[in-house]
């Protein structure tokens, strides 16, 4: 006997191009009269076949499925190899309607089998596998604000028209006003004064307060 197996929404457009695809298929093929078997889309049950399944397991031997593309047999490699795998174990033959495959010999379910086999293996040790430990992530630089310990690790060695005036800064470090206000004397940018500041080890006897 010969099965069509459409998946699709009734009247939609999709239906009746895979009911003119499999009859166009099987007329060439000499396959004889098709019955056409529907199962409604979007798939039930997060993408099972009910309808599909229950026609797989209820196949006798040399029974033939023609459908028009392998998605038709499932929603994914695994799922797609499986159902071959069954129906070469039935002795049932299948046809691939728009790729031209078809699974008809004992040398083709062999191959199906012994992928399927192996996909399932391959699986359950990517399963098993422990799971490589997460990089570190990278504590970010911290600016400090005014009330905090300036006697930190240098962020940059490079030349800055601050050095000449390092004695006037330090001068007024420790007289005790904020950084924002030494800055401001200064003519400079508070995150530039506090980055020279820190680049060169100055240590700051008296908190800064803004």
């Amino acid at each position: 006997m010969t099965y069509g197996y459409i998946h699709a929404t009734t009247g939609n457009n999709d239906f009746q191009v895979q009911h003119f695809g499999i009859l166009s298929f099987a007329s060439n093929n000499r396959l004889g009269p098709v019955q056409f078997i529907h199962e409604p889309a979007p798939d039930q049950r997060h993408g099972a076949k009910p309808i599909l399944a229950g026609m797989i397991a209820n196949f006798h031997r040399g029974d033939t499925l023609v459908v028009t593309d392998f998605p038709k047999l499932g929603g994914s490699t695994g799922e797609v190899l499986d159902a071959l795998s069954t129906l070469s174990r039935q002795g049932v033959r299948l046809y691939v309607a728009n790729s031209g495959y078809r699974l008809a010999s004992n040398a083709d379910a062999l191959v199906v089998t012994t992928a399927y086999s192996l996909l399932d293996m391959i699986e359950k040790e990517l399963q098993v596998r422990p799971k490589p430990s997460p990089e570190p992530v990278p504590t970010p630089i911290q600016m400090p604000s005014d009330h905090a310990d300036l006697q930190s690790p240098p962020l940059r060695t490079r030349k800055s028209k601050l050095d000449h005036r390092r004695s006037e800064i330090e001068e007024l470090l420790s007289s005790g006003i904020s950084l924002s206000e030494a800055a401001r004397n200064l003519e400079v940018s508070r995150p530039a004064l506090t980055d020279w500041i820190l680049s060169r080890k100055l240590s700051v006897q008296t908190p800064l307060v803004t």
